[in-house]
């Protein structure tokens, strides 16, 4: 089995969009198909959100292939439009154990919001950097989701 150690990375990003919208990426099952996964070929095909403490994320996602996978998490701190926090557990992947992630929204003062992610996973070491990288690419899927959306509103 390989030694599983634990990876600690940030991320930030920055939304022309209001709070309130960059929120419901998060936890609104309508935009949350849009936001996960970040991997490439993969694709969320149903979401179920309950976003208080206890309340489960679950997504199915597909690949190329149309092979479906399954992800849970749970919510552990929810603090509607400023703070979440998730624990998410993978029983059945030797490559990783869990992951944990905070996740921090701040209104700026031109009405956008900045997205601060920090993420603990224990899991082998080459998968930290896909963990990271994907993490990146959600970040920036969910800016260009949450600014196409408010343009749309304000249209």
């Amino acid at each position: 089995m390989p030694a599983l150690s634990e990876h600690r990375f940030s991320v930030s990003q920055t939304v022309s969009a209001p709070r309130d919208l960059v929120w419901a990426c998060w936890t609104d099952m309508d935009h949350l198909v849009w936001l996960w996964p970040s991997g490439t070929g993969w694709k969320s095909i149903s979401a179920t959100v309950d976003p208080r403490p206890l309340g489960l994320l679950e997504l199915v996602i597909i690949d190329e292939q149309g092979n479906p996978a399954h992800s849970t998490a749970m919510f552990t701190e929810v603090f509607p439009k400023e703070y979440l926090s998730l624990v998410q557990e993978f029983p059945q992947d030797p490559l990783i154990d869990h992951q944990k992630m905070a996740v921090s929204l701040r209104s700026l003062p031109d009405g956008g919001t900045e997205l601060d992610v920090d993420v603990l996973v224990v899991c082998i070491d080459e998968y930290a950097q896909r963990a990271r990288s994907g993490m990146k690419t959600g970040l920036a899927r969910l800016g260009r989701f949450a600014e196409s959306r408010f343009i749309q509103r304000r249209a």
